[in-house]
């Protein structure tokens, strides 16, 4: 009889969030949140039938993202505040390289003009 349950609930809907932060290495994991992390939400129908309708269903789907929302933010803003100004200096350096390479562009556009 558990068998068949467990069965059953694997195939109720569900919904599954994973993801895996690349912390720069300068960044240790703030307590108790591992980098890599996976959630499931089931899909409450409130049903007691086998196919709930439609609106049963979306009414679920809809706490389900909402509750998926709030503790993925959670995580989330946990590790942005972990990571701080860490990430910082990677856009300064991209965007230096962006305005060098523009100079670039400029100066050869202005030897172009000087040619011509």
């Amino acid at each position: 009889m558990d068998e068949t349950i467990q069965r059953e609930n694997a195939n109720a809907p569900a919904l599954h969030i994973s993801y895996k932060f690349s912390p720069p290495s300068s960044v240790s994991a703030p307590d108790a949140l591992s980098p890599i992390g996976a959630y499931t939400f089931p899909v409450n129908t409130q049903s007691s039938s086998s196919s709930p309708s439609s609106q049963q269903y979306y009414q679920g789907l809809r706490e389900s993202i909402q509750a998926a929302k709030a503790k993925t933010g959670e995580d989330l803003t946990v590790w942005r505040d972990a990571v701080g100004d860490g990430e910082k200096s990677k856009e300064v350096m991209i965007k230096e390289q962006k305005s060098v390479a523009e100079e670039d562009g400029e100066e050869e556009d202005a030897d172009a003009d000087a040619d011509t």
